[in-house]
């Protein structure tokens, strides 16, 4: 069951939170800058609370720090399952001849997974 959901396929949630995060902190971080930018260059602008501007800064980093928390998981977890793929490259054989001999027989897996010349 758990080979049926494993695949660059499985992790698409956490791509369309990442996404989704980073594009509205990016938004919001983006007003705040606007904002900020007219009232330095003392631009006319409509009248904003300062707790608007402190729920949005809030409201932003907490969606941009979801969405680099899913960026990373998401990494993570397509970093562990590139290193712990399992690919048979051959198969050993011992066998005892005589005490303290053993005789090895080495087989190579081809990629096409047809066994090689012994």
């Amino acid at each position: 069951m758990a080979s049926a959901i494993a695949g660059p396929m499985a992790h698409w949630p956490l791509v369309a939170v990442s996404v989704t995060s980073l594009l509205i902190g990016g938004a919001l971080v983006v007003w705040l800058m606007r904002r900020i930018g007219r009232a330095v260059l003392r631009r006319p602008q409509p009248a904003t609370g300062a707790m608007r501007y402190v729920l949005t800064f809030a409201f932003a980093a907490l969606t941009v720090g979801i969405g680099l928390a899913a960026a990373g998981l998401l990494f993570a977890l397509q970093t562990y399952e590139s290193f712990s793929k399992k690919v048979i490259v051959a198969e050993v054989q011992c066998i005892e001849t005589a005490p303290g001999k053993l005789r090895l027989f080495y087989v190579p897996i081809e990629k096409d997974g047809t066994r090689g010349a012994t």
